[in-house]
């Protein structure tokens, strides 16, 4: 809470990659991603926690504690289904959503489900 993001590339005369933009748009929505982008505006977190940019502020001196609780909740998970849901994530945010995306992410989600009913056949 009380902190802020801020793009200086149009102060600095640096153009964006168009996958950056996009991926701008999609963290940020359009909205913010132009004040960041276009406009060089320093954005309050609480205004990217009312676009929706952001699930939650904290405390500055609960920010740490947060963050090793979720890195811990993140690392119980299975990591190769995090992964690959995040790579899906990603494509999707980035356009990039194509046939082999989607097949690579099909051939992920059959190898975890052999995983499970292999796992469930031994207890």
């Amino acid at each position: 809470d009380g902190s802020y993001i801020e793009v200086p590339a149009a102060k600095l005369g640096v153009v964006y990659h168009a996958a950056g933009i996009q991926r701008f748009r999609a963290v940020f929505g359009g909205q913010i991603a132009t004040r960041l982008l276009a406009a060089a505006d320093r954005v309050p977190a609480r205004d990217l926690l009312n676009a929706g940019a952001l699930s939650s502020l904290e405390a500055a001196e609960r920010v740490e504690a947060r963050a090793t609780a979720l890195a811990n909740q993140i690392v119980e998970l299975d990591q190769s289904t995090v992964r690959h849901n995040l790579a899906l994530l990603r494509a999707a945010d980035d356009g990039g959503l194509d046939g082999s995306a989607l097949s690579a992410h099909e051939s992920a989600r059959s190898e975890a489900y052999a995983r499970v009913s292999k796992a469930a056949q031994k207890a």
